[in-house]
């Protein structure tokens, strides 16, 4: 557990590593940090700290009581500070409702040196609008703290049998959401966009080839938020949503490339 901002415990999990980098993750909707367990043991020579957002994972925080973005954000980079505390250059990550995170957290970075981008999810096709009314009227009726059953399951996420039924039986993923956390995400969508318009630093975008959750059209446009100059994007092709438990060799080996690119 690490101390939040404002005094609250945020889970953190750390894969540690003697090189010079830190790359910081935030998981997405219905997740948690373990799902970047996979990933994180072929990420040789970063260090990979993985947090659960509040209302997620192993978060003390109950979903009930998260009634605003920033504490993401927040906690983000209270992990991030932790991170360049032990000498390391920081990169944020985000997967799919984590990369608005990543975004909304940089401007609170100090000295950050990268964002990467996976999956990026401004909207997800599995949010119908027949599902929206449905969330709107328990929003009216039952207020935000009714609870919400996401509309996707593992056979969007992965590909893999084994890993379906690992993420079906695993008691952290996918639970149900409140109406006030998914009022937050809208929110959470605007701070991303603006906040990415002044990201100066490098920035790669992981991109799954058959992403049953994202459009392809909205994850690149999220991209075109960042004001960087040096931006590289890596596509992956038949592989799910859920790129870091799809496809994690893969993945770790990308980021690897990348982060040789800028020479770390």
């Amino acid at each position: 557990m690490l101390a939040a901002k404002d005094g609250q415990q945020v889970f953190v999990r750390h894969w540690p590593s003697a090189g010079p980098a830190a790359i910081v993750a935030a998981h997405g909707n219905g997740s948690h940090s373990g799902a970047y367990g996979p990933m994180a043991s072929y990420v040789a020579g970063s260090d990979v700290y993985a947090f659960d957002l509040r209302g997620y994972g192993s978060s003390p925080t109950r979903p009930a009581d998260v009634t605003d973005w920033q504490v993401w954000a927040d906690d983000m980079a209270v992990v991030a500070a932790a991170a360049a505390a032990e000498g390391k250059q920081v990169f944020l990550l985000g997967h799919s409702l984590g990369s608005l995170v990543a975004l909304a957290a940089a401007p609170r970075v100090a000295g950050l040196a990268g964002v990467i981008l996976i999956s990026p999810s401004p909207s997800s096709r599995a949010m119908t609008p027949e599902w929206v009314g449905g969330v709107m009227g328990l929003l009216q009726t039952q207020g935000p703290a009714a609870e919400v059953l996401l509309p996707w399951g593992p056979e969007e996420l992965v590909r893999s049998a084994e890993t379906r039924a690992a993420i079906t039986n695993d008691p952290l993923a996918l639970r149900p959401v409140t109406t006030g956390m998914l009022v937050q995400i809208v929110g959470l969508v605007e701070a991303a966009q603006k906040a990415g318009s002044a990201i100066m630093a490098p920035a790669l975008l992981l991109l799954p080839g058959e992403d049953l959750l994202v459009e392809r059209s909205e994850a690149l446009r999220m991209f075109d938020w960042l004001a960087s100059d040096d931006k590289q994007r890596v596509e992956f092709p038949g592989c799910y949503h859920d790129l870091p438990q799809d496809a994690p060799q893969q993945v770790a080996a990308a980021i690897v490339s990348w982060l040789n690119h800028l020479a770390l």
